[in-house]
């Protein structure tokens, strides 16, 4: 496959995507629901976006990487810590 996202991801929290990346962050592009999302960081392996604090449910991510595009429904989870 090309990249892994996950099935569930932690809202308002770094959330990592592995796959083969090329390291250059200025080319990946990381939507939620057609509006992008913050790229952290990116290596040859992987890439850390910010996943939005206002998203719950499930929401359609997208990851593309020069030519290639994959989009898979995520769920976002809220962890409330008391």
């Amino acid at each position: 496959g090309f990249v892994s996202l996950p099935s569930h991801i932690l809202k308002a929290a770094p959330a990592r995507i592995t796959g083969p990346f090329d390291g250059d962050a200025s080319n990946t592009r990381c939507r939620i629901d057609g509006n992008a999302m913050e790229i952290l960081a990116e290596s040859p392996r992987q890439c850390i976006i910010m996943f939005p604090e206002a998203a719950s449910g499930p929401h359609t991510v997208s990851v593309t990487e020069k030519d290639k595009t994959i989009e898979k429904t995520v769920s976002a989870v809220n962890m409330d810590v008391n």
